[in-house]
């Protein structure tokens, strides 16, 4: 009977085998040994469905999207990948293996850094890397031509021969369009999911003069109210009115910076027609100008000439304003992909700002003496020049960018169009110049009710990396 007992142990523990294989999932039931393919037997196996990447557009400079399709017919199924070397597939082995929840990587990927696990995406659907498919940095620079619009007017000048003729206000300065550029950097994150971006830019600034001559024998005048100051004991109409010539000088200076965090989920087009992505930053915006109006004491022959005698006799108004904004703004990015390679775009953002002005006003004549009331002003001990005041008051920014994308190489884009910036609650220079000149209470109080409107075209490239 003893010679019955080895067949019988070997039985049970086969069964006991089979019995923990079927427990653990490895196969359904028992099938027979399966006979190495050789090349004859091997013909075209359909695959399982699969997850298809490309670009959102053409080019691999926007984030992946991701749709679902199917492997053709005659696509082999891809081999499972090697096992490391000196290890066997085992029991044991896939037993202590953690499995892999849809959508979720269980050994991260390369260039998953800590900021791609913290924001709760994967680095990649299916544990598919991203690193080879998508560039994180990406760096642009514009070329900028813009312009401004006028601030309301400021009538400087008259023709004292005839009270009607206006001549001369300070939208006469010109002010021609002018160039700049905008640099923009920043990293993507999450196979392009997030992203971060910082963006700078400036115009050369805006400068303009304009002369006034007289029309006739009197001279020109100004409509200014300068009767109640004078300088160094001489009457301010002495320079002013019945004048050599009236000049007006005009400088503005833009700079603009801003920090921005991106994602690009607001919607999806599977199709990969449209996208669209949205941002959220703070922007610092800054705008000064200066205006100035100069007049050149007439009445005498031969004329005297600007510089003369250390400039005694011109003498000036002059204002100066800075603009400094600091807020949140919000926007989007939305695209059509209408053409190979080709992208419509339009990027409006919107922001609420605290605008900190700072005023500067000034009366004084060539030589540097400062204006003072007059004693008949009733400003005695109350007009004092300069004068030097701040305020704070919310502004609004908004800003829209439509163009034109061209994707012309693998980590190259291009891109053309029109920019417009509007801003509200904006201290501009024309606006503090009162009609009263010695009213320097009313100067102090800064009027912050203007805006100012940007606009003209750029073009740019862009590179991926």
């Amino acid at each position: 009977m003893r010679y019955l007992y080895v067949p019988t142990f070997s039985v049970a523990v086969l069964v006991a085998t089979s019995t923990a294989w079927g427990q653990l999932g490895l196969y359904g039931s028992p099938e027979m040994l399966q006979l190495p393919h050789t090349g004859t037997q091997m013909g075209p196996q359909p695959g399982p469905a699969t997850a298809v990447y490309r670009p959102a557009t053409p080019g691999y400079s926007r984030p992946m999207v991701r749709t679902a399709g199917t492997a053709p017919a005659g696509t082999p199924e891809a081999p499972p990948p090697p096992n490391p070397a000196g290890t066997r597939r085992s029991v044991v082995n896939q037993m202590l293996q953690a499995p892999a929840t849809p959508g979720t990587c269980a050994v991260p990927q390369a260039g998953c850094g800590l900021f791609d696990r913290a924001v709760g995406e994967p680095c990649a659907a299916d544990c598919i890397p991203c690193t080879p498919r998508c560039c994180p940095w990406f760096a642009s620079i514009k070329g900028l031509a813009m312009t401004r619009n006028n601030a309301n007017k400021v009538w400087t000048s008259y023709d004292p021969d005839d009270l009607a003729d206006q001549m001369t206000n300070t939208n006469d300065i010109g002010m021609a369009w002018r160039g700049g550029f905008e640099v923009r950097f920043g990293r993507r994150f999450c196979c392009g999911q997030w992203g971060l971006e910082g963006v700078y830019w400036t115009l050369e600034p805006f400068s303009g003069f304009h002369s006034t001559l007289p029309p006739g024998a009197s001279g020109v005048s100004t409509p200014l109210r300068v009767s109640e100051i004078e300088f160094a004991g001489v009457n301010g109409i002495v320079y002013f009115d019945n004048a050599e010539e009236h000049r007006l000088w005009r400088r503005d200076e833009i700079h603009n910076i801003e920090i921005n965090l991106l994602h690009n989920r607001l919607a999806q087009d599977p199709a990969g027609w449209f996208d669209c992505q949205w941002l959220l930053g703070v922007r610092f915006f800054r705008f000064d100008e200066s205006l100035r109006f100069g007049s050149l004491e007439g009445e005498v022959t031969p004329p005297w000439t600007w510089g003369s005698d250390g400039g005694i006799h011109e003498a000036y108004l002059s204002d100066q304003i800075t603009n400094c904004l600091i807020g949140a703004q919000i926007g989007v990015d939305v695209g059509w992909n209408f053409a190979e390679r080709l992208r419509l775009c339009a990027s409006p953002r919107i922001g609420i700002y605290n605008n900190q002005i700072h005023n500067y006003f000034q009366a004084y004549r060539g030589d540097g003496t400062v204006a003072e009331p007059t004693a008949l002003s009733g400003m005695v001990g109350i007009a004092q020049f300069p004068v030097n005041s701040i305020t704070n008051c919310v502004s609004f920014l908004g800003q829209i960018d439509v163009g034109v994308e061209w994707q012309f190489a693998r980590n190259w884009s291009t891109t053309i169009g029109y920019r417009v910036v509007a801003i509200t609650g904006v201290g501009l220079a024309d606006h503090q110049i009162p009609f009263y000149i010695v009213d320097t209470p009313e100067i102090a109080d800064i009027d912050t009710n203007g805006d100012l409107v940007l606009h003209g075209a750029f073009v740019g490239i862009e590179y991926n990396f």
